[in-house]
């Protein structure tokens, strides 16, 4: 391994608060970049030695020194790929893709609304709108970020403190988007935000639930998912990567670097922290309020 993220997503493993176990004992690290040095047979495996590559680890284990994974969960990044871009080139940035374009399929004009919009996620989304011609409506806590993701390409901000009611919050939805209601939306926060973007769906709308940053849980009205025909649903990215047949899996592969190569997934600056000081760079990725991505840097035994 050469470097890996801190990602919200690993946290909320930590925590067992994530779609996935932990199964303990347990490694920790979904994603990072690193040197194949070994593999264990097979024409893929042999043909990896040597690249430097992004690592996926479903189950855990790139916050380390070494890291074992399938021959596939490997992908060649770009030389013009920093190891800190390399790092974090896969579970943001085909999030963002695999909902927007793949899951909902957005039509061009339509609105997603979002929470948590200035994470990185977030801001990937907004500029994959701005590129594929959907509009984002986005919630965010801090009045400072409005402006810094309008900038980015945001359609519309709303700031969202917790503090307003349903029914405002709905005439500030229906303000942004001239009365008509969006029907996708994206939300890793839950409890009173993700609620209140639930009220706001159209007919037919449809939500992905990606995460519970808030810990508490969605209210949600039986009457309304009945009568404007709502679909709720999780989301996991290795999950929705598995239900792909080989030419679709190897088709979303090309269109991700395809969009790395156009610079859409470029929206954070990162900080490097040595391995052994994990838990200096584990508080600074929680106190960060998106925009700066804490990166861990790792230095195999064989080179130091």
């Amino acid at each position: 391994m050469l470097a890996a993220p801190i990602n919200p997503s690993d946290l909320l493993f930590v925590g067992g608060q994530y779609g996935l176990g932990p199964k303990l004992p347990a490694q920790v690290g979904f994603e990072g970049v690193g040197t194949v040095i070994q593999h264990g047979g097979g024409l893929l495996g042999r043909f990896r030695i040597g690249q430097r590559v992004a690592v996926i680890a479903p189950q855990g284990g790139t916050w380390a020194d070494y890291c074992v994974t399938r021959a596939e969960m490997v992908l060649p990044v770009p030389e013009v790929l920093t190891n800190q871009q390399a790092a974090v080139y896969f579970i943001n940035p085909a999030t963002a893709l695999m909902l927007t374009r793949w899951v909902f399929q957005i039509p061009l004009g339509n609105w997603l609304i979002q929470s948590a919009a200035n994470s990185a996620l977030g801001r990937m989304v907004i500029l994959l709108g701005k590129h594929f011609k959907f509009r984002t409506l986005n919630i965010v806590r801090d009045p400072t970020e409005a402006d810094e993701l309008m900038d980015l390409g945001a359609d519309w901000v709303i700031v969202e403190e917790g503090q307003s009611s349903s029914e405002d919050f709905l005439r500030q939805v229906d303000r942004a988007c001239s009365g008509s209601r969006p029907r996708f939306a994206i939300d890793p926060v839950g409890g009173p935000v993700g609620s209140k973007i639930l009220k706001a769906l159209g007919e037919q709308g449809h939500m992905k639930v990606i995460a519970n940053l808030s810990q508490t849980s969605l209210e949600i009205s039986t009457s309304e998912i009945l009568e404007r025909n709502l679909r709720i649903e999780g989301f996991l990215l290795n999950r929705e990567i598995e239900k792909l047949a080989l030419r679709d899996k190897l088709r979303f592969v090309k269109e991700l670097a395809e969009l790395h190569r156009g610079g859409f997934f470029d929206v954070e600056v990162f900080h490097s922290t040595p391995l052994s000081q994990w838990t200096a760079a584990i508080q600074a990725a929680q106190e960060s309020s998106g925009g700066t991505k804490q990166l861990l840097q790792t230095t195999p035994a064989g080179n130091a």
